[in-house]
């Protein structure tokens, strides 16, 4: 039997950053949602031991657009290999597992690409296993990564604290996304530095209320109009300064016919939200040449 599964691209449709917090972290505010777009894992050899021992991970790459960044992360690097490490030691077992890997999100572009690809992991070996609930998993995402949590979950969802307060929308967004990646390393660090959130930066909570009612109410009757006035990112002010070239290509997706278009985590990937597959296809057509690469990917 062939054990698989799908490791969804992210994208943040909305990001705020609140405050940073005493254990250097920052508090966030923000309205994420899966694309079909994915990497793909699938467990080729699985040998666990209830004695103490090593536990080794194996990753093939097995194609995809970005198969090439497989071979420049070493395994004891990978999200992948941590993931399979915070699954058994809490367990306390031992194991063994081969993986083959086909990579088609790029790394260090706003679309949690390591992430996903490590929440998938916990999923598969959960399929398995079945060592854990949901909130235990939970929990161990959380210590990976502050993306983890989500991309464990997927769907459209309101992140907040780090990421690991997770609130699920019910509904969906009836849309296909543009992503553009340009090929541009954003520096996440330099990022949140340039903000210049303190533990003391104010926020109005009340503000925030209302926009999660109207992201609620927009997700659950599939209208982007009804909260598309209040997206923003956060990142953009700071990381268009460094990378102006960005800024044009979200210029370009809303030239191209893009109902609404922004910067997706940190960056570096823009996307632009389109109603019609057609018109998605279209926007790529034009775009192409100006762009490294860009994927048409439907919002689920």
């Amino acid at each position: 039997m062939e054990y698989v599964e799908n490791a969804y691209a992210k994208v943040n449709l909305h990001l705020e950053i609140l405050n940073k917090r005493a254990d250097g972290y920052h508090n966030i505010f923000s309205l994420m949602l899966s694309a079909e777009e994915s990497d793909l894992l699938k467990l080729d050899s699985m040998d666990v031991s209830d004695r103490g021992g090593p536990i080794e991970v194996d990753i093939t790459p097995s194609g995809g657009r970005y198969e090439w960044l497989l071979a420049t992360i070493p395994a004891h690097e990978n999200l992948i290999t941590a993931a399979v490490k915070a699954y058994f030691r809490k367990a306390g077992k031992s194991c063994r597992i081969a993986l083959s890997v086909e990579k088609n999100i790029p790394a260090g572009a706003g679309l949690g690409g390591g992430s996903s690809d490590a929440a998938a992991m916990l999923r598969l070996l959960n399929s398995q296993l079945a060592l854990y609930g949901e909130e235990e998993l939970i929990r161990m995402a959380s210590a990976l990564g502050a993306d983890v949590p989500y991309c464990l979950l997927g769907g459209c969802a309101l992140c907040e604290g780090i990421g690991e307060k997770i609130t699920r929308l019910e509904g969906a967004l009836d849309y296909w996304v543009l992503i553009a990646c340009s090929g541009v390393m954003v520096n996440t660090g330099r990022a949140y530095a340039a903000l210049n959130r303190t533990p003391e930066y104010r926020f109005d909570g009340g503000v925030l209320e209302e926009k999660k009612r109207k992201f609620t109410e927009g997700i659950g009757s599939n209208e982007l109009g009804r909260f598309r006035d209040i997206l923003k990112n956060d990142f953009e002010t700071v990381v268009f300064k460094d990378h102006p070239e960005l800024e044009k290509i979200k210029a370009g997706m809303i030239h191209h016919g893009a109902d609404y278009a922004a910067m997706t985590g940190s960056g570096s990937s823009i996307i632009g939200l389109f109603k019609d597959y057609n018109a998605a296809r279209e926007a790529e057509r034009k775009m192409k040449g100006g762009v490294q690469h860009l994927i048409v990917s439907r919002i689920i």
